[in-house]
């Protein structure tokens, strides 16, 4: 029986760090963008006479899932609930 080899780790190329630098900055710019949605939410839904844009919740849940930048929510909201965006 053979005795288990430790696993060798090495460290990451230039290459690498670089997409994890993009992935990073990229989540946190999403994690901004969704707190303001969250906080501009109600301005959005207000009447346009009011200074608003008079979304429904449906819109605004829409308008928030592209803007994300997260295609799969975008996808899924597409198709469960494609009729009110015709």
């Amino acid at each position: 029986m053979s005795t288990p080899t430790a696993a060798v780790r090495t460290p990451l190329s230039g290459a690498q760090w670089g997409v994890l630098c993009l992935l990073v900055v990229s989540i946190f710019i999403n994690y901004v963008d969704r707190g303001n949605l969250s906080i501009a939410g109600p301005l959005l839904m207000a009447s346009p006479e009011k200074g608003g844009l008079g979304l429904d919740p449906a819109r605004l849940g829409f308008r928030s899932g592209c803007s994300s930048g997260c295609p799969v929510e975008l996808i899924t909201q597409l198709t469960s609930d494609w009729q009110n965006f015709i």
